[in-house]
């Protein structure tokens, strides 16, 4: 048992770090105009926030050049376009309102997780607010978390969502058929916000119809039909704009990225993955090339083992916090198939497992509110170690230094196309985020926000004489990728570098502007 002086101590340790964090956290929307526009945003999240500032100028979902899209993130799309219509298209003060949206997901993720932890077991009350407590600094305290409500994507509203459904079942709020109703409503907002929420929708359906299996196989199909059907309605615009504007219900932003394999590598960074999400208030960096990324996967390996054993008594039906995590648990397992088996883009891995990240800190939470008195007081002095990383991380976004790979590295491209690049003329690039939002007349070559360069890829010389595209600028890789190992054959000059992008001119002009 923990005594009286030690609880007071442990308390003060976890609500002042959790005030510090929250409050450091406020550097992201309130830092200089001129760190704005640097990391924590990254290249992908200036896709979004392209897409974003056309729907507020009324152009709908589309990217300069390429036309209409879906390669996007519908519901913080569209919140974001909300931010530039009501700044009237001003990116400054549209990125600032973006950042704050980042912050309140992050702040209402951790505190609904310290709820949900607080509930998620018995226990006396003064253990069920340390559990509360533990859980919300261990979310804000996470790193690859920070990094996930302020990257400008859809990362952050999942978490809080996935939190706000997980606290709702917890609650008892499927009890009743119009409760059931809500929550699939709020699971379908769910999917709005990832697409791939579709896994838990199913999850969930199966789980809840297990446990209605009891009062009656009809009840028990009722229920699961009310939950995944609502659920659908309120996704189905999204299904119905892809399938009838690109034929298929998938975005091309996972089609572009997507070839089935079976590729030892892609599970060594799903084992990654797993640490960084499992036991991610463990990650003092997310640099792929840096060996102390990997610490939070010996971290994980040891919540699973310790928790496999804890919770050999946990009833996965019992009650309505356990048939939420159960499904989660297993729509992750099916994600975790699914990304290694099908997606090239390891690097995501992180980022699309991040809902583990929920089951990670609820169960570390209960295990560490158990702790014996001198091993509380070791998490006393624990916490300012764990809080270090996410609150440098504020830091070096309020000064705009932050290294996380992301804008800084592509502001490198930005600056290459100005300083060679006539601005009237058009540049292509593999990876155009960054730079699409900060310069007109750039076509993106990636295939995951145009869908015609998909079908170009390795001979686009071509289609960009077509579009009247005389430039290309992206790693050297990409340039292959796009234009072929030998694009000099084609008719390209290479004219610049700065650091790793490379700059290239086609030497004819051809073809009328997108």
């Amino acid at each position: 048992m923990v005594r009286h002086f030690d609880r007071i101590l442990l308390r003060a340790a976890l609500l002042v770090s959790a005030l510090l964090l929250a409050a450091a956290a406020l550097a992201v929307p309130l830092r200089p105009g001129a760190a704005l526009i640097f990391p924590p945003f990254t290249e992908d999240g200036y896709y979004s926030l392209q897409i974003a500032r056309a729907i507020a100028a009324g152009k709908g979902p589309s990217l300069e050049g390429s036309g209409l899209t879906n390669g996007f993130q519908p519901l913080i799309t569209f919140l974001q376009a909300a931010a530039f219509r009501v700044t009237g298209g001003a990116e400054l003060p549209a990125l600032r309102l973006v950042a704050g949206l980042g912050w309140l997901t992050y702040l209402g993720a951790a505190l609904l997780l310290g709820r949900i932890a607080a509930r998620a077991a018995d226990g006396e009350a003064e253990e069920r607010r340390r559990r509360g407590l533990i859980a919300t600094v261990l979310a804000l305290a996470a790193l690859p978390l920070w990094l996930s409500h302020f990257n400008g994507l859809e990362t952050g509203l999942l978490l809080f969502l996935l939190a706000l459904l997980w606290r709702r079942w917890q609650r008892g709020a499927t009890r009743s058929w119009v409760g059931l109703a809500a929550c699939g409503a709020l699971l379908g907002v769910t999917v709005l916000a990832r697409i791939d929420a579709v896994f838990l929708t199913i999850a969930l359906a199966a789980v809840e119809l297990a446990a209605g299996w009891r009062d009656g196989w009809r009840r028990a199909f009722a229920r699961a039909a009310l939950l995944s059907g609502t659920a659908l309605l309120v996704s189905s615009p999204w299904w119905a704009f892809n399938v009838i504007a690109f034929g298929s219900p998938m975005p091309i932003s996972g089609t572009a990225q997507q070839l089935w394999a079976i590729d030892p590598y892609r599970w060594r960074w799903i084992l990654w993955a797993l640490g960084q999400t499992l036991a991610p208030w463990l990650s003092p960096t997310q640099y792929y090339d840096d060996r102390t990324s990997w610490i939070p996967v010996f971290g994980a390996a040891a919540l699973v083992g310790v928790g496999l054993f804890a919770a050999k008594d946990y009833r996965p039906l019992a009650n309505g916090s356990n048939r939420f995590a159960t499904a989660l648990g297993m729509a992750m397992a099916a994600l975790v198939l699914w990304y290694g088996f099908s997606s090239i883009a390891f690097w995501f891995y992180a980022r699309y497992l991040v809902p583990l990240s929920l089951i990670g800190i609820v169960a570390a939470a209960l295990l560490l509110a158990r702790l014996p008195r001198r091993a509380a007081l070791l998490l006393v002095l624990a916490v300012p170690l764990l809080a270090t990383p996410a609150l440098s991380a504020n830091r070096a976004a309020w000064q705009g230094s932050l290294t996380y790979f992301g804008t800084i590295m592509f502001w490198d491209q930005v600056e290459l196309v100005r300083a060679h690049v006539p601005d009237g003329e058009w540049v292509a690039a593999g990876q155009s985020g960054t730079l699409g939002f900060f310069r007109p007349h750039v076509l993106n070559m990636d295939g995951k926000v145009n869908p015609q360069a998909q079908a170009h890829l390795g001979r686009a010389t071509g289609y960009l004489k077509t579009k009247g595209v005389r430039w290309f600028a992206d790693w050297e890789w990409y340039v292959h990728r796009a234009l072929g190992p030998e694009p000099e054959k084609e008719g390209w000059v290479r004219v610049a570098e700065r650091r790793n992008f490379i700059l290239y001119q086609l030497e004819d002009r051809a073809g009328p502007k997108p």
